[in-house]
């Protein structure tokens, strides 16, 4: 049976991506700005980039974490996220907050998780993908909804179980 050209291609395409981005150099070299990492909109075959962000994503992350950038982890939050600390939940409403609280948060039990995780065994459900047990959860959409002709995908963590 003849497959499709452009189902080849699109699929070598996507093979070769996630080599490149699961490189080690790349990970350092892509940082978000914004919590936006640039893509390209979808081809003609209705196909997005989704995979090349969510693993884009995955490495900076971990990148970020591994180095102990609280910075650039604050930046790639969203807000406000609810985390547990001194055993009650709290609501942090912002980067700055996320910061000063960064080290009961972001616990060396997760880092160790974070530097471990491997993409292939991210756990994925509907709500997104996770390192570990669902240590850090992360959305995978595609597209930021107030922005549906953007070129950019928007991804952010949505929640961190610092309490497991």
């Amino acid at each position: 049976m003849m497959m499709n050209i452009k189902a080849t291609s699109m699929k070598l395409c996507l093979c070769a991506g996630a080599i490149l981005l699961s490189s080690p150099l790349m990970a350092q070299s892509v940082k978000p700005q914004n919590n936006i990492i640039h893509s390209k909109q979808a081809d003609n075959s209705g196909m997005s980039n989704c995979h090349y962000t969510t693993v884009g994503f995955f490495h900076v992350l971990q990148e970020n974490i591994v180095q102990k950038d609280k910075q650039s982890v604050a930046a790639m939050v969203k807000y406000p996220l609810w985390v547990q600390l001194n055993g009650k939940q709290i609501q942090i409403k912002d980067q700055q907050q996320f910061v000063e609280h960064y080290d009961a948060v972001i616990t060396p039990k997760i880092e160790k998780i974070v530097q471990d995780q491997k993409i292939k065994t991210l756990l994925s459900t509907y709500r997104g993908m996770a390192f570990g047990n669902g240590e850090i959860w992360f959305s995978n959409a595609c597209q930021d909804k107030a922005q549906k002709d953007s070129k950019m995908v928007r991804m952010q963590i949505i929640g961190i179980n610092n309490f497991m």
